[in-house]
């Protein structure tokens, strides 16, 4: 599972910079694409945290400690950011018309990961308790705390699109809580705990 996982995570992250690449061609270069710039950037971003550093950061984390890692979390893991790109490259964060219907398919992906994350901490404090190697234990506590924060910024932004307040400070707060939250939080301190 190591080498799916670590191919899988190395093709999520030359997928996503060359989304990137595009990205910025579009905003500096004035490239004309056939997506919008937001999406694409939702594209990019969604795939880099959901394919690409949360499986690679979780099966880093287990082999350190000595633990088998949670082969069918990162299964789920990997399929859901994967499956996050087209639909945020397509429409991003708008419904998604299909036939008669518009359906929410980037944010019912986008919510599916979160949920994945919830059980790769469920798993991570279960399996923690029998680890071998108690090195950078208490990094991988804070990580996977401050994942579960990150994610609290993520729900926080749906609710406050949904409320649409004068205000927007708190959607900001929310942006800011999950962007920093996993950016500052999971992947910062899972990294310094491997170090």
């Amino acid at each position: 599972m190591d080498r799916i996982v670590w191919r899988a995570s190395l093709a999520a992250l030359v997928l996503a910079a060359a989304t990137g690449t595009a990205l910025r061609g579009m905003l500096h270069l004035g490239w004309p694409l056939p997506f919008e710039l937001e999406n694409v950037r939702h594209a990019h971003s969604h795939l880099m945290y959901f394919a690409w550093v949360t499986p690679a950061l979780v099966l880093l984390i287990y082999r350190r400690l000595g633990l088998d890692p949670p082969t069918r979390i990162l299964a789920v893991l990997l399929v859901l950011g994967f499956a996050s790109y087209v639909p945020f490259l397509l429409t991003g964060y708008a419904f998604a018309q299909m036939g008669s219907m518009r359906l929410p398919i980037s944010i019912s992906i986008s919510t599916s990961a979160l949920i994945a994350w919830y059980f790769a901490v469920a798993h991570y404090r279960r399996a923690r308790r029998t680890s071998p190697n108690a090195f950078g234990r208490p990094f991988f506590d804070a990580a996977f705390a401050l994942l579960v924060l990150a994610s609290l910024g993520a729900w926080g932004l749906g609710i406050i699109q949904a409320i649409d307040p004068p205000n927007p400070v708190w959607f900001q707060t929310s942006l800011h809580l999950f962007l920093d939250g996993f950016a500052m939080g999971w992947l910062m301190l899972g990294v310094l705990g491997l170090a």
